[in-house]
């Protein structure tokens, strides 16, 4: 967030983008991550807005048959309303510059959500671990 923090204006999220956000942290996603996504969206400072998807005519110009439906809403929507994305999707950003289709964009590193994987590897662990001791018991 160092990359918004102290700049003036509105930060948006369509509604494709944080379809795709609850997904994944209902999937992968740690309690501590929940608490973090949720404090986040409820940030006054960033006043997160969710806006409706739009479309733009030089995403739709992009063929590839790669490139997810979700993909091009989120930044369709963007591009419509001249706002800088913010994304981790590299592969996206090439082809659209290889359709000539040049994004405001921030690239950021991709990261993993630990949390819920964390949890189940030390389950897993423990679960491990009561049956080793349950073994050597009998």
């Amino acid at each position: 967030m160092k990359a918004i923090e102290g700049k003036k204006g509105h930060v948006f999220i369509c509604e494709s983008a944080m379809n795709c956000i609850e997904k994944i942290f209902a999937a992968v996603g740690g309690t501590e991550e929940r608490k973090r996504l949720k404090n986040l969206l409820q940030n006054e400072r960033f006043a997160i807005k969710i806006i409706k998807n739009k479309k733009s005519d030089r995403i739709s110009s992009i063929q590839s048959k790669k490139l997810r439906k979700e993909t091009r809403q989120i930044f369709s929507t963007g591009d419509s309303i001249g706002a800088i994305t913010i994304t981790s999707n590299a592969a996206f950003l090439r082809s659209a510059r290889q359709a000539g289709v040049h994004l405001k964009a921030l690239l950021h590193p991709a990261r993993a959500l630990v949390g819920h994987i964390v949890m189940k590897a030390a389950a897993d662990s423990q679960a491990a671990a009561t049956t080793s001791i349950n073994n050597a018991k009998t």
